[in-house]
């Protein structure tokens, strides 16, 4: 199996445990948006996207991340604060982490 195919296999996986544990429609959906079939790098995340991009630079694809990261964070704070998730509280803390990590170097390496 090539490389690229098994890395597919391995995010789609991470992305049905993620789907499985989230609770509500409000998890689900943000859940749904950081993690999309076709991903190839890392755990098919856009905070594993983002942390290529910031290392590798630009994809050949021209698809870029930081705004998506930035976008699903204040999403994750806000739903974590009006209690939309109610029950997903440490599915998307974990991943509000992830994001914030991810921004964090992208902003450090481009002085964003």
């Amino acid at each position: 199996m090539e490389a690229e195919e098994q890395a597919k296999l391995e995010a789609e996986s991470t992305r049905k445990k993620l789907l499985a544990k989230a609770k509500t429609e409000k998890g689900k959906s943000i859940i749904n948006q950081l993690y999309r079939p076709v991903a190839t790098i890392g755990d098919g995340g856009t905070a594993d996207a983002l942390i290529d991009e910031a290392i590798n630079g630009p994809r050949p694809d021209g698809k870029q991340h930081y705004k998506k990261a930035k976008d699903r964070a204040a999403e994750i704070r806000k739903a974590l604060k009006n209690g939309s998730a109610k029950g997903d509280e440490g599915l998307l803390e974990n991943e509000l982490g992830k994001l914030e990590n991810a921004i964090a170097l992208w902003e450090k390496l481009h002085g964003k």
